[in-house]
């Protein structure tokens, strides 16, 4: 492996359980029957646009206004997942953030966790495509900006959206459980998509990255 890449919500920070019981009450609002556990099983890693689509949800007013009002709810407080701002100042590959958040939100989550001097300038979000995860087009950026084979890239995803986006960009995946909104079984989902392994921890995926770089 040439390059790590770490997806954002879910692996860096512990936003994902956030985003669904802020989701879930503005989806409600507007009739949905929709729990916390049907959200996350359904839509976690998507975008705000790509839920509404996808349940056909018109809304009245400014969407994109809706969009960064309900983003900045979730980023509003800013948790850590354990052990990976450490995990990433100690590896020696070049490392990278893909996310389906906001330009914004992948700067944010980058200056809270202190590691502006490993990523530095080499994060991509999906405003920068034309289509999001799960579509491979954000990663196929990033090996191409990075000049890299998408074969030589190594991947942390937590989604079955985002692992599906870099295994179809033809990149190699961990799949990452140590997040507070996985469900039991959400490990074998990952598997059976074709990630190389599945991690609990930044102990495991430590352990999983002295193994393959």
């Amino acid at each position: 492996m040439k390059q790590l890449i770490f997806d954002c919500d879910g692996v860096l920070v512990d936003t994902e359980i956030v985003a669904a019981e802020v989701m879930v009450e503005l989806l409600q609002t507007y009739g949905l029957d929709l729990n916390t556990k049907g959200y996350i099983e359904r839509f976690t890693g998507k975008t705000f646009s790509g839920i509404l689509d996808t349940l056909e949800i018109e809304i009245d007013g400014d969407v994109e206004l809706l969009a960064r009002q309900t983003e900045q709810k979730i980023y509003a407080d800013l948790r850590s997942i354990a052990g990976m701002p450490e995990l990433l100042q100690k590896q020696t590959l070049p490392v990278a953030i893909v996310s389906n958040s906001a330009t914004w939100q992948v700067a944010k989550a980058i200056k809270f966790l202190k590691v502006e001097d490993v990523i530095k300038e080499n994060f991509f979000s999906s405003e920068m495509v034309g289509r999001p995860k799960p579509f491979p087009d954000i990663y196929l950026k990033a090996a191409e900006i990075n000049n890299i084979d998408p074969q030589d890239c190594l991947v942390i995803e937590d989604s079955v959206s985002g692992a599906t986006a870099a295994l179809d960009a033809g990149m190699n995946v961990i799949g990452f459980c140590g997040a507070s909104h996985i469900q039991p079984g959400h490990d074998q989902k990952l598997l059976e998509l074709g990630v190389l392994k599945t991690v609990s921890n930044a102990t495991e995926l430590n352990l999983e990255l002295d193994r393959l770089t």
